[in-house]
C-alpha cells in the first residue's frame, strides 16, 4: 500500500513545483507579456502601428503603469501618431491575476493628446475609426488571444487635440471632454486585446471628433477657405461629429460617461 502513496505524494510534489514554476515564469516576465498584447492586439484592432515605450507591473502591490503608449496615423497621413496616451496607472484585482477574467479595477489616463489631420476630404481619426468598425487588422495567431480581461473603469482626463487642415497650413487646439468607461468587457465575462482596443478607442475618437465639430472647426474653415472650400468641408462633413454617424453605439459592453 505504500507504494501507491509514495507514487502520489511525488505526482503531487511535481504538481506543485510545476505550478510554482509558471507562477513564476509569469511574474518574471509579465512586463513583456503586457507589452507585446498591447502592441499586438492594439495594431490588430487598429490597422496601425501600436507601440509601447515601457511597461511596469508590481504584482505584489497590485499596481502599474505603462508608458508612452502611441496609435500611428492610417496610411495616407502624416508619420506622427495620430493618439499619443503618455502615461496609464493601472490598480489590479490581485485575486484575479492568475485566473480568467483578470479584472482591472482602473487605468486612469491623464496626459493624453491626440491631432486631427484634415487632408482634403479624409481626416485621420475618421480613418482610424473606420478600421475599428471594419474589424481590418490581421487576427492573432490561433492560441495567441491572450487572457479574457475586465476593466471596471477607464478614465481619461485634461486630453487635448488640435486639428491640423492642410489647405490652411494652420493648426487649431480642440477641447476634449473627460472621459470615463466602466465595466468594459464584463458583460461577456471578459474581452480579448484586440475587444478592448476597440471599445476604449471608438468613444475616445468620437468625443474627440464631436468636440472638433461643436467648436465650429468647419465654419472657420469657411471663412478661409473661400472657393476652395467646397472638397475640405465635404471631407470635414464626412469626417467630424454626428454628420459621420458616430454616435451610433454598436454593442460595445462598456459604458461611457463623457463629462
Amino acid at each position: 500500500m505504500r507504494r501507491p502513496f509514495r507514487i502520489l505524494g511525488i505526482v503531487i510534489v511535481v504538481l506543485v513545483i510545476a505550478i510554482a514554476g509558471a507562477m513564476y515564469y509569469f511574474a518574471s516576465n509579465v512586463d513583456g507579456i503586457v507589452e507585446n498584447l498591447i502592441e499586438e492586439h492594439g495594431s490588430a484592432a487598429t490597422g496601425t502601428a501600436v507601440r509601447v515605450d515601457g511597461v511596469s507591473i508590481d504584482l505584489g502591490a497590485a499596481t502599474g503603469s505603462i508608458s508612452g503608449l502611441t496609435v500611428a496615423n492610417p496610411d495616407g497621413f502624416d508619420a506622427e501618431p495620430a493618439i499619443e496616451l503618455g502615461n496609464l496607472r493601472l490598480a489590479l484585482d490581485a485575486a484575479s491575476l492568475f485566473g480568467e477574467p483578470i479584472v482591472i479595477e482602473s487605468i486612469e489616463a491623464d496626459e493624453a493628446t491626440l491631432a486631427i489631420v484634415q487632408s482634403g476630404t479624409r481626416n485621420n481619426l475618421q480613418a482610424l475609426l473606420d478600421n475599428l468598425r471594419a474589424d481590418a487588422g490581421p487576427e492573432p495567431e490561433p492560441g495567441e488571444a491572450g487572457p479574457r480581461i475586465v476593466i471596471e473603469r477607464f478614465a481619461l482626463t485634461g486630453a487635448t487635440a488640435s486639428v491640423a487642415v492642410h489647405e490652411l497650413d494652420e493648426q487649431r487646439a480642440v477641447d476634449v471632454p473627460d472621459i470615463v468607461l466602466t465595466d468594459i468587457g464584463a458583460r461577456s465575462g471578459g474581452a480579448t486585446g484586440k475587444e478592448l482596443a476597440r471599445q476604449i478607442l471608438e468613444p475616445l475618437l468620437r468625443e474627440v471628433l464631436e468636440s472638433a465639430a461643436a467648436e465650429s472647426v468647419e465654419d472657420r474653415v469657411r471663412d478661409e477657405l473661400s472657393e476652395r472650400a467646397d472638397g475640405v468641408l465635404d471631407g470635414l462633413g464626412d469626417g467630424l461629429g454626428n454628420r459621420l454617424g458616430i454616435g451610433d453605439d454598436d454593442d460595445d459592453d462598456g459604458e461611457e460617461d463623457a463629462q
